[in-house]
């Protein structure tokens, strides 16, 4: 047997136990991803918010069940530059909003001229919202979700 022989035999045990260590430590790295799953960490005090749609009304372009993320603001009305964009007849232009400020949720009428109604009840001012609450702007209903 030749030194060049003994020289890739060996080199060529190298590289395969290499080779099994590079793909035992992306499994064991995989593994824990999976063990792990949803328990990703959110910042302390960081709230998912949304609404979502329980009646869409004369609005086509809603779809019953669709929840719709709020991050920071979120303006509803009739014009193309709103968040949520309702066709129906009782919707102004800027209807209403949606802030998200120290982590609470707050609903604003614009001067609308049908209003704006939570739980019923038309708003007049800012209001707090909370989880479950329903918002109703012209024949569109939504849920609260926190």
């Amino acid at each position: 047997m030749s030194f060049s022989k003994i020289i890739g035999g060996v080199f060529g045990i190298i590289f395969i136990v290499i080779l099994y260590f590079i793909i035992f430590y992306a499994l064991k790295i995989m593994a824990k991803d999976v063990k792990n799953g949803e328990k990703k960490k959110r910042p302390v005090g960081h709230k998912h918010h949304g609404i979502e749609v329980i009646a869409s009304g004369e609005n086509n372009n809603l779809k019953v069940g669709t929840i719709i993320p709020i991050k920071t603001y979120m303006s509803i009305g009739r014009t193309d530059d709103n968040t949520i964009i309702l066709t129906d007849k009782y919707v102004s232009g800027k209807h209403a909003r949606i802030l998200v400020k120290n982590n609470v949720l707050i609903l604003e009428d614009l001067g609308s001229t049908n209003g704006t109604y939570l739980n019923g009840q038309k708003i007049q001012n800012k209001v707090k919202l909370f989880t479950r609450d329903e918002i109703r702007i012209g024949t569109a209903v939504f849920k609260v979700l926190t």
